[in-house]
């Protein structure tokens, strides 16, 4: 049975309609083999951008891996925590700083002004240390983006 049949069934249900006309931010006290497919559900019918937290890193991993299936056409961004633990001096590595950047940015596209809002909303899998790990506030994350287009003249000293 292909994912869309399965996903069509579950939209069909009426306590997943009831579901989606009380949604809240509190746990759905779901079974682990039923929380991918609402999910995909839910976000086919929100066409919102999704933040599914996880207990650990690794079941985060796992979950944007396993999305793949569900979600096959939906950009999914994994939100890293860093290496470190929070009173470690350490630096973070290259692909915790690049991961959590896509997910910032693909979440900034609905807030700036020049950018185009995708036509499929994002999923972000993080788990709840790496959002719980302080990062740059988003006000000033949008400030410090900029547009910038091929063949464009800047100064790089303002850039930087």
């Amino acid at each position: 049975m292909s994912s869309s049949i399965l996903l069509q069934h579950i939209r069909s249900l009426p306590a997943y309609q009831n579901l989606l006309g009380n949604l809240s931010t509190r746990p759905l006290g779901l079974p682990r083999s039923a929380r991918l497919p609402v999910l995909a559900s839910l976000h086919a019918d929100l066409n919102q951008p999704i933040l599914l937290i996880t207990d650990r890193a690794d079941h985060a991993l796992a979950l944007h891996d396993e999305l793949a299936f569900w979600l096959p056409e939906t950009p999914r961004y994994l939100f890293a925590e860093p290496n470190p633990l929070f009173y470690e001096q350490a630096a973070w590595g290259a692909s915790t700083r690049r991961e959590r950047l896509q997910a910032l940015t693909a979440l900034a596209a609905y807030h700036l002004p020049f950018a185009e809002k995708p036509k499929t909303p994002p999923v972000i899998v993080a788990s709840a240390r790496a959002i719980m790990t302080r990062t740059l506030p988003r006000r000033d994350y949008l400030k410090a983006c900029k547009k910038l287009s091929a063949g464009q003249t800047i100064q790089l000293e303002s850039l930087i």
